[in-house]
């Protein structure tokens, strides 16, 4: 099974410490944080399986920092767990509110905590079988179908896609447009890619998404869809200029039978084949 990550917040040294003994050993990996917006920082550039909250820290308290991963493509689906030293009914719902899993009230029994984010990480993991917002197969689907078909020994394509500039059409244009956007990329990748029958297309995760097809896809044929697709989304947004300007990396490599022995080896060559098209694209 993989390593679980688990990412925790809080401004008390003594609770950091106690989180990362409750959950210490060989197969996970436990990373405590003090303040909120170095917990969010740390969120979204590592991905973890669970993040656990307090509520009260300076600076950005657990509140807003939920709030955040929740508006954010790439963390929504993360399971939150809050922690307080507040058992009023009002702070529950407002973390409810924000987007939490789960609630859980200062001073806590550490089976108890243990528990619930286990529980937490087992519901979250299934979660990500079907991406939350494209309702794509998620990283598990797309490895099991790359094996199936790396085992039906047939040649198939693989391509592996993403939107460049994507982080700042975000930050400019903000999470909703973001989301936009890649709901776009999705409906393109499905019409484009299902066309030539015996596709299939999952969503890694954020702007990227990787796609199986019995014969290559056309990579001008995706681009001018995708961009024709954007320019409508600016135009329904009202967002003005279409700057930043978005646009579509895409890699491709062809599979014939025995050029690879498993998923993690054709994975390492459409990252490497995604690269090489950004490099062209600049």
């Amino acid at each position: 099974m993989a390593e679980t990550q688990i990412l925790a917040a809080d401004d008390n040294p003594a609770i950091r410490k106690l989180i990362t003994r409750i959950f210490s050993r060989d197969d996970v990996r436990v990373v405590c944080i003090g303040d909120g917006l170095q917990a969010l920082v740390r969120a979204t550039r590592d991905l973890p399986d669970i993040v656990i909250l307090d509520v009260n820290m300076p600076g950005m308290d657990g509140y807003q920092v939920c709030g955040e991963l929740r508006r954010d493509s790439r963390t929504r689906h993360i399971p939150i767990l809050m922690l307080t030293g507040m058992g009023d009914g009002a702070s529950e719902l407002r973390g409810l509110g924000e987007g939490a899993d789960d609630y859980v009230t200062k001073p806590f029994d550490p089976a108890r905590l243990k528990a619930r984010a286990e529980s937490l990480v087992r519901r979250g993991r299934a979660r990500v079988e079907t991406n939350p917002l494209t309702r794509l197969p998620g990283n598990g689907s797309i490895r099991r179908e790359c094996e199936r078909r790396l085992a039906a020994g047939k040649p198939f394509a693989a391509a592996y896609a993403d939107i460049r500039r994507f982080k700042t059409i975000n930050d400019a244009r903000g999470f909703a447009f973001g989301d936009r956007v890649i709901l776009t990329l999705a409906e393109t990748l499905r019409g484009t890619a299902e066309d030539g029958g015996g596709a299939f297309v999952g969503h890694v995760g954020g702007d990227d998404f990787i796609v199986f097809a019995d014969e290559p896809l056309c990579p001008c044929r995706v681009r001018a869809s995708f961009e024709m697709r954007t320019d409508i989304l600016y135009e329904a947004a009202a967002a003005g200029r279409a700057e930043p300007a978005v646009g579509l990396t895409l890699g491709q490599v062809y599979c014939p039978p025995g050029r690879f022995a498993n998923y993690d080896e054709l994975a390492a060559a459409l990252s490497a084949a995604k690269e090489a098209a950004k490099g062209d694209a600049a």
